[in-house]
Formats: C-alpha cells, structure tokens, sequence
C-alpha cells in the first residue's frame, strides 16, 4: 500500500499508527480512510471512541491544531510553514496555524553536553569559560544556553536536540507517503501538488537543521548592514559552530513589542517602528534578503536604539526577476489595469487545470473597488493582502514560496508596527520603496540589461539551432518525430485528426529542412560547387519538394 520500501514503512508502522488514531480522535476519520490507513484503527475505537473533551465543539482549523500539536515538533513546524503559504489554505486555518506555539520543556544537559563536545571536538571545559545548564530559551528542534568564551566574551549557545534529526527525517517520509496517496485519491491533492508542497517543506526544515546554514545567513545580514548605526546582527563564533551548535555573541536589549520597558530605556515606540519597518523593507527591496521570521521574540531594541535580530534560520529572497513582477503588479495596481493584473497574477503563478480568467478578473476588479477611493492610510496592509491571498487560493493558484514568505513576513511587521504605535501604516512607510520601485522599471539601466539579456539570448538560440535541427531531421528520418494535438472543448476522433497531423509533421519537417538549407548553403560540408555546398543543394531541393507537396494537398482538398 505505502510508496516506500515495505521495510521503511515496517520500521515506521508504530508512527503510522499514532498519525491514524490522532486523526480519527479529532474527527477526521474520512481523511483517515481516504489514504488507506483505515486498518489502523481498531473496530473498538471506531465503535466506541470518543473526541477529547470540548474537541466536537471546535471548528476544523481548531481541530487541525490540535492534532499537529499532539503529533509533536514536525507536525508543529508543518503547520508553521503552511500558515505561511495562505495560497493553500483557507483563511480561518491560516489564522488558527498562526497560534502554534514551538516551544517544549528543555532536555536535560547530560543530554545536551554529549552533542557540544562531540560536535566541536572538545570538553566543554576546554570550549568555554563558564555554561549555564539552565537554558535561556527551548524549543522543538534546539535550545539554547549561555555561556562565556574563554577570553570572556558572553555568548549564546544553540544546541540540537539530540535524536531529532532521525525523529524529523521519520516524519518526513510518512509526510511524503501520504502527500503522494492523497494527489493520487484526490482531485485537491492533485490541483495543489501536494507531493512539491512535502518536498518544499523538507526542504525548508532540513535547512533549519543545519545551523552553519543559520550561521551564513547571519554574516550575510552583518555584511548588508555593515556601517548601519540603525542595525545590529550578533557575530557568530564560527571557532564554536558546526551543523548541530550554533554559537553567537549574546545581546541585550529590549523585546520589540514591550511598549513598556521601551518608554522606561528611554526609547520611543513611534521612532522604534518606524525604525524597524525600514530596516526590514530595506531588507526586501534594497538587499533583496531578508529576515522571514521577524515575530517579536526574534527582535530586539539595544540600550543604544539599535534594531537587533535574532534566529536566522528562515530568510527570504526577491531575486532580480520576482522584483520586476512585483514591479510590474505595482504599476498595473496604480493604473487601475485589471486585465494587465490578471495576466501578471496568472502569469507568476503555478497553475495546474484551467481557470476561469473572466471570473478571475471580476473578482479582483470587486476586490480593488473597495480599495481605491480609500486613503492609503486608512488602509489595514494584513487585512487586505489576507483577502488577496484568499482570491489566489479560491482560483488555486499557487504563488512562488518566496512570495508568500514576503506576504507573511508584511503582515508580521505591521503587527509588530500596530502594537508601537496604533495610528502607523506599513503602506505610508512602503510608499518610498514602491515608487523607487517603480521608477527603475523604467530606467535606462534596466533597459539597457534586458536588451543585452534579449541580445544573448538570441545568440545562445541560433548557436543551438543547427544542434536542435539535426535532431528533429533525425527524428524525421528515423520515423521517431511525433506531435501531440489536444482539444479541452471536445471529443475528437482519431480519424478526423490523422489527416491534420500528417500536414501538421510535413510542414513542420519543410520548415526545417528550410532553415537547414539556409544554414547548409553556406556553411555546409564539400563537396561545393561555385562555392556553394552541395548538402546544402540537395537540402534545398528536399525542402522546396515537401513545401510543393504540402501546397498540392492543401489544393487539393481545399481544406487544411
């Protein structure tokens, strides 16, 4: 039944087995049947099992919590990552996914002193001054310990978990499994590919995993805000980090959103947010890197003033090519261009299926009507992305991830923003940044990049074609050239078609053979006469017979 190796399923059948009763507990012993893990559960429990209490009074995002909470740190870390993806989900689960909390009572540090010493291949006397065994903080996947180095440098020490990698990599294949049964026994499973969504999340939670990664991502946030008095990233000692510790200079400060102890440092919360609300849409738009998981407890104000980030395991990148679209969606938004929206919209997204454009359009039309005769600063930013993403999931369109971390990560700062000051806009500070970036699309820079880019482009495809001519002349000879015809709108039969094709492949292969006589003329092998290559002659002629003959049939019939 299982897609797996019956040996790697054997091992896992006990995790199974809680995946399946977790399931039916909480009311969803449909889905348990959909999958085929239905003999899991005992006919006892199907009889006379029962929700915990207060679970049958629950909506199905609340239950969906629930059961990721009680399946412990990969399914918390799975939910964490699709309350991000709100083009999968519905709104009300995206918001309920929002409230999973990753944090898990510490592990005893006769557990964790095993994994320092053997990862940094030395006793922890030798490693650091003093330890604290009592952790600062704990959480699914590390914890994380004060210390101070030997020269007396106060640090932070991230420490794995010992066992959770074998534990996650368990989950991740009975994750696989089931994202492969469900696209192929139901028709949401195969419109949302939910086997990529299973190998994007692994890949997201494998790269959480390995803290050099987390490391690298931090120098890489010191060296984009290096000479920023506004900014501060913690240093990482990289003399005491490998994949599973990850160790930082510790910094103090102040938790973003305590409005309190803020006024009490002498700091102002109006100043602080619209501190933070640029350094992070510099992050976006000027770095195009940035902090993805920016939740309070990850910033910080020094007793400077400066804006200090902490965990840098999950970051987001606007690459060269997703900065354009959002430029182009940005100028079809300002010109009220609906249709330019739609295409764009379309345009950027994995579509699996067909899509209703005309209602697509309508849709998005309504929704910006409510929009566009309201200040910009009277505008809530998370309210009216969350219905945009709602549009995108009801048309099942999926976004690119790194958008959707990007939307998260604007919704996340206007919350922080809010608690500062209730009266800021993230909109009123993006404005500078959304006009910049609009203003580039038209610069003489750009222009220039896209004509060189279009220019070599050109010069890669006409070195490549006489390589890809050769093939489909080959093809052609060997009787291999196949072409594929499909109508959506109806049934058609074979035979009415064959007569299609068959004039469809001979101008195909006269084409060609056109452009391969072109080429050959000049550039052909000898012999040559009148320094002309004769292949090329005899191309030409095999060309000019094929085009003759196809105008004959097409004379003939009177039809194509």
């Amino acid at each position: 039944m299982f897609l797996r190796p019956i040996t790697t399923a054997y091992r896992q059948a006990g995790r199974y087995r809680e995946v399946a009763n977790v399931l039916f507990r909480h009311g969803f012993g449909y889905l348990v049947d959909q999958v085929g893990l239905d003999h899991l559960i005992s006919w006892r429990r199907r009889l006379f099992g029962r929700s915990p209490d207060g679970v049958v009074h629950l909506s199905a995002a609340e239950r969906v919590r629930l059961v990721l909470e009680e399946l412990g740190p990969t399914a918390i870390k799975l939910g964490q990552f699709l309350s991000a993806r709100r083009d999968l989900i519905p709104p009300a689960l995206a918001r309920e996914l929002e409230k999973l909390q990753d944090e898990v009572p510490p592990v005893d540090f006769e557990h964790i002193r095993p994994v320092i010493e053997a990862e940094l291949g030395a006793s922890l006397d030798e490693l650091f001054e003093t330890f604290d065994p009592k952790p600062l903080a704990a959480a699914s996947l590390a914890q994380v310990h004060p210390a101070t180095l030997p020269d007396g440098r106060p640090v932070v020490v991230k420490v794995q978990r010992p066992g959770i990698e074998a534990r996650i990599e368990a989950d991740l294949a009975i994750l696989h499994d089931l994202a492969a049964l469900l696209e192929r026994r139901t028709e949401l499973g195969k419109i949302y590919a939910l086997s990529e969504v299973a190998e994007e999340f692994a890949h997201t939670i494998r790269a959480e995993l390995d803290f050099r990664l987390e490391g690298h991502h931090a120098d890489r946030f010191r060296e984009n805000f290096a000479g920023d008095e506004r900014v501060h990233i913690p240093e990482v000692i990289w003399s005491h980090t490998s994949r599973r510790v990850l160790t930082l200079e510790r910094v103090y400060g102040v938790k973003i959103t305590d409005v309190a102890a803020l006024r009490a440092a002498g700091h102002d919360p109006t100043a602080v947010a619209e501190r933070v609300a640029d350094v992070i849409l510099t992050q976006i738009f000027d770095h195009g890197f940035f902090h993805a998981d920016p939740h309070p407890g990850n910033i910080f104000v020094s007793p400077e003033g400066r804006i200090t980030f902490m965990d840098f395991g999950i970051v987001g990148y606007v690459d060269p090519r997703l900065r354009e679209e959002l430029a182009e969606l940005a100028v079809a938004l300002v010109r009220h261009d609906i249709d330019e929206l739609v295409r764009r919209l379309v345009e950027l997204s994995f579509v699996s299926g067909r899509i209703d454009i005309n209602r697509l359009r309508y849709e998005t039309t309504r929704l910006l009507r409510r929009y566009y005769a309201v200040p910009i600063r009277d505008i809530r930013f998370r309210h009216s992305l969350e219905e945009f993403l709602h549009l995108v999931h009801r048309f099942r369109l999926r976004l690119p991830p790194d958008l959707t971390l990007l939307a998260k990560t604007l919704m996340t700062t206007e919350g922080i923003l809010i608690t500062l000051n209730p009266s800021v806009r993230i909109a009123d500070i993006a404005e500078p940044f959304a006009r910049r970036l609009m203003a580039e699309r038209v610069s003489p820079d750009r222009l220039l990049r896209q004509l060189v880019s279009a220019v070599s482009d050109l010069a890669v495809n006409a070195t490549a074609l006489p390589r890809r001519l050769n093939t489909v002349l080959s093809q052609a000879a060997t009787g291999e050239l196949s072409v594929r015809i499909e109508r959506a709108e109806a049934e058609v039969s074979a035979g009415s078609l064959e007569p299609a094709a068959n004039r469809l492949a001979l101008a195909l292969v006269a084409m060609a053979a056109t452009i391969g006589a072109v080429v050959l003329l000049q550039n052909g092998p000898g012999p040559r006469v009148f320094d002309v290559s004769v292949v090329g002659l005899l191309t030409a002629g095999f060309a000019i017979f094929l085009t003759l003959t196809l105008l004959f049939a097409v004379l003939r019939t009177g039809k194509l």
